[in-house]
């Protein structure tokens, strides 16, 4: 939350998610070109004929990854569970420590169906059939993502991976083998099976997740049915995610900040399809045939892509967004060439692209990517597909960022109705689009329009997630910031609160989102003077987003909300330093010309007319605004703000013919853009108050 002269701007990065249904309902080379489709069609046709090499016979393995060959991959259990009463069932977290899937496998799974002599997921299915827990009914369903690793690895630390690349996707149903294959049934691996049902089950699932546990050295590229799984997402054209826990994410970007080229390198070396390993020699056999004589790893540049996407995605959630551009860059080309122009993870990179140049204040290069991705989307994967309506939410933030209310508007109205119509009332997407609608109408000053939206939100979530789910944490944040932007202080105060205290018990003391709860409430504290309350707040924010963040853009955010509390106490000494660096990190990580460069200009130039320095205010203001006019065009809310602030001081230099038409003009637009309640509109109309009186 950036303080700046009473307004304010939120962005939010949506995490980058795929589902299932490009495969299931259409498929995404139908709207390409030959050309297109061509690649798979000659490695198809090289399938075939090494196909009739190959003779039936029995092999029995420990990681089939299948049930028969009539529903291959199809009933997967659900991640919350799994991460919770499975482990509940083993004795607890103490129980697995130290032990592999293999561990598992043999120690408990085995035993627990020993008796029925079906999967785990299967024996759920048996005693939800016979009401002995009714709560079981929803645990197992269709797979939504094939999750690949190596046996070999610590199964805590797999479940660690995997809890923290669902994040947000607690209740996903994933493929996960040692629970959804039977363990008991060997199980016949023909030619079919091999080559046609394998794939088949891969494309329809249609995401496959890689568990990486050590980045540096990670165990599945060193598997054979991990590359085999991996090369069946390559041949289908599914989605290829890898997947890594929260530490190794931290370690792999460390590693990546001076040499990120070298390590994707280094790791896509590690691929040696002729070292690689599995339970059986006739599994290893097979495997290493069909590798090394169709597309061979050399030619699967998928996994390469899924590195690069993931190091961006690092650089770009670590606000190093220089970093990450020729990372999505070169995604988004090898997509295109690999893929084709119209495949569903061709737009992925497309709409990765865009949300960074959207980061970047690029605007102008964002916005043609963006609606190319709904359009295409649109086409190709249908209107009501959950993937167009990711592009559609974020086109809509793409509208709000550069004060297009209107369009933003009506998409993010579009997006809550359908998802609703998709999902559900109670979805998780589609409380997260009442929650966005909520937040446009808030922008836009329409409270009365806001309001029963953002309500609903928070008491929906509460009631499907509970109150420590982090998707409610969100929707109360929202209702705070609701309550302070209709100066409803006291509310606003009691919801900061409690959200700041849920944060610091789900997160911990240090977690960034505590110490971005820690900031908001210390900014109401500023809103409403409270000045000694504010200041331990924002600097212990300020001081452990330094350490822990560094130079990113919630660190810069508070610094400049540190620097505001300063500047309203008259503590000009301290608030000057503070203003200054913060635009000096900002130029250099961000540039001149981004939006955040931007605010921070413009505090420093309010800083200065409050010191009385109107000389050297007046030709910061007049800069800014002749800025944000060419960069965010003429009727964002910040250029409005621009000219606002610009006509303060021109009142307070009695220079009212240079003020009045700044303040006439500002006025106008604010009434049509914002509305004529807005607090921004109020304050712009007090300004021709004055100035009606000056010139009495």
């Amino acid at each position: 939350m950036k303080m700046e002269n009473g307004s304010s701007s939120n962005d939010v990065l949506q995490k980058d998610t795929r589902k299932s249904e490009a495969r299931n309902n259409k498929n995404p080379n139908e709207a390409g070109t030959n050309k297109d489709i061509k690649p798979k069609s000659i490695l198809k046709n090289k399938l075939d004929k090494k196909q009739k090499q190959i003779q039936p016979q029995v092999v029995f393995v420990e990681n089939p990854n299948a049930v028969s060959t009539t529903s291959f991959l199809k009933n997967g259990i659900k991640l919350s569970y799994l991460l919770n009463q499975f482990v509940k069932d083993c004795g607890g977290k103490e129980a697995l420590v130290g032990l592999t899937t293999t561990d598992v496998c043999n120690q408990f799974v085995l035993p627990i169906t020993k008796e029925s002599k079906l999967s785990y997921c299967d024996l759920i299915l048996e005693k939800a059939k016979f009401n002995l827990d009714c709560r079981l009914e929803t645990v197992v369903s269709t797979s939504t993502v094939f999750v690949s690793h190596a046996w070999q690895c610590n199964f805590l630390d797999v479940l660690d991976v995997l809890e923290h690349h669902f994040e947000k996707e607690p209740d996903v149903i994933i493929w996960f083998d040692v629970l959804c294959h039977n363990q008991h049934v060997p199980i016949v691996m023909s030619d079919e099976l091999w080559a046609t049902t394998f794939q088949d089950s891969i494309r329809q699932i249609g995401r496959t997740v890689l568990v990486m546990v050590h980045w540096a050295n990670p165990i599945p590229y060193r598997r054979t049915w991990c590359i085999f799984e991996s090369y069946c997402t390559y041949i289908t054209e599914a989605n290829f995610e890898i997947a890594m826990s929260a530490t190794e994410c931290r370690s792999f970007i460390e590693e990546c900040k001076f040499a990120p080229t070298g390590v994707i390198k280094k790791m896509a070396n590690i691929v040696d399809t002729e070292q690689t390993k599995a339970f059986k020699r006739e599994d290893e056999l097979r495997i290493h045939s069909i590798l090394s004589n169709e597309v061979g790893v050399q030619e699967n540049s998928q996994g390469e892509i899924g590195l690069q996407i993931l190091l961006g995605s690092l650089y770009f959630n670590e606000g190093c967004f220089d970093k990450a551009e020729p990372l999505y860059i070169d995604c988004l080309s090898k997509s295109k060439a690999l893929l084709g122009p119209n495949h569903a993870n061709t737009l992925t990179s497309m709409n990765n692209l865009a949300g960074l140049y959207k980061k970047q204040g690029k605007y102008g290069a964002a916005e043609p990517l963006a609606k190319a991705c709904l359009t295409k989307s649109g086409v190709i994967l249908g209107a009501h597909h959950s993937d167009t309506l990711r592009y559609m939410s974020n086109l809509a933030e793409l509208y709000k960022c550069q004060g297009k209310y209107t369009r933003a508007a009506s998409l993010y109205k579009a997006c809550f109705l359908k998802s609703e119509t998709i999902f559900g009332h109670n979805h998780p997407r589609t409380l997260t689009a009442m929650n966005s609608l909520g937040q446009m109408y808030e922008s836009q000053g329409k409270y009365d329009m806001a309001e029963p939206l953002i309500s609903k939100c928070y008491s929906e979530n509460k009631k499907v997630f509970g109150t420590d789910h982090p998707d409610t944490l969100v929707a109360l944040n929202s209702l705070a910031e609701l309550k302070k932007s209709q100066g409803r202080y006291e509310e606003a105060e009691g919801l900061y609160k409690e959200c700041l205290s849920l944060h610091q018990k789900v997160f911990g003391l240090d977690h960034p989102q505590t110490l971005v709860s820690m900031n908001n409430l210390g900014v109401l504290y500023t809103r409403q003077r409270k000045y000694d309350k504010a200041e331990p707040l924002l600097t212990e924010s300020l001081s452990k987003q330094e350490q822990i963040l560094g130079p990113h853009l919630e660190t810069l955010t508070t610094m400049n909300n540190l620097a505001t509390l300063y500047r309203n106490k008259g503590y000009y000494d301290k608030a000057e330093p503070l203003i200054v660096d913060s635009l000096s990190r900002s130029k250099r990580n961000k540039g001149p010309d981004h939006p955040e460069t931007l605010t921070a200009i413009n505090n420093l130039a309010q800083l200065y007319k409050c010191q009385g320095k109107y000389d050297e205010a007046k030709p910061i203001f007049k800069h800014c605004l002749s800025k944000r006019e060419a960069i965010l065009g003429q009727d964002h809310p910040h250029t409005l703000t621009s000219m606002s602030n610009l006509a303060s001081l021109y009142l307070s230099l009695d220079k009212l013919d240079e003020a009045e038409p700044l303040i006439k003009g500002c006025l106008s637009k604010s009434e049509k853009i914002l509305g004529p309640n807005h607090p921004d509109t109020l304050i712009r109309r007090k300004h021709l108050e004055l100035l009606n009186q000056f010139k009495i």
